[in-house]
Formats: C-alpha cells, structure tokens, sequence
C-alpha cells in the first residue's frame, strides 16, 4: 500500500500526480476504515478519488474527525486545515497538502502501518 509522504509536495498544476495521489489516498483510507471497523469505529463513507471540489473537501474532514482517535499524538496537527483550506491556490494547496501528509503520517503510526 502506498505512503502518501511521497506526494507531499506534489504541485496543484501536476494533474498525473494528483490522480496518482487521489488514488493512493483512497486506499490508505481504506485501510484506515476497515481497521476502525474492527475497532468498532465506522467512518463516513465517500469517493475519495473525485477530484476534490468544495463537498469533497467537507465529507474528507469528517472522514478525519472519526479515526481522531487511532492518531498518534501531536500538537501540531491542525484538522480544521483539512476543511478550511481549498485547493484554490499553490499557497491554499501547499498548506493543506503539508498538514494532510503529517495527519496521515499519525494515522498511519496510530494503525501500526509503518
């Protein structure tokens, strides 16, 4: 399964990198929610590869605030980015890319995966 710290800085204009990156994203969570499953936590289910447009951005957060308990703790981790931050600009981009690559890196220590 892939990592997703390999896309952290992948580039808005890089169109085969993001469908790369939505696809890697979305069996990470997968993986995230069939082993919270067994852990008796459901997550919200959604199409993680749409390209992400203002809902995808909303469903993707809640998806986050149910495994907020399999993270492995860290103060720096920002959720809000996840839902405040659009894909609108590199700047917008970059920001969220930077804290959504660090909250999966916690999820993925909080899974035991890596």
């Amino acid at each position: 399964m892939p990592s997703l710290s390999q896309y952290a800085n992948i580039q808005l204009e890089d169109q085969d990198g993001l469908q790369a990156w939505l696809l890697a994203h979305r069996f990470r969570h997968q993986t995230y929610a069939y082993a919270a499953s067994h852990a008796g936590v459901s997550t919200p289910p959604y199409d993680f590869q749409t390209y992400p447009d203002d809902d995808w951005f909303a469903r993707h957060a809640s998806a986050h605030l149910a495994l907020i308990s399999f993270m492995a703790p860290d103060s720096s981790i920002d959720l809000t980015i996840l839902s405040n931050f659009t894909w609108d600009n590199d700047q917008d981009f970059y920001t969220w890319m930077q804290m959504h690559t660090l909250i999966h890196m916690r999820l993925d220590e909080g899974f035991g995966i890596f």
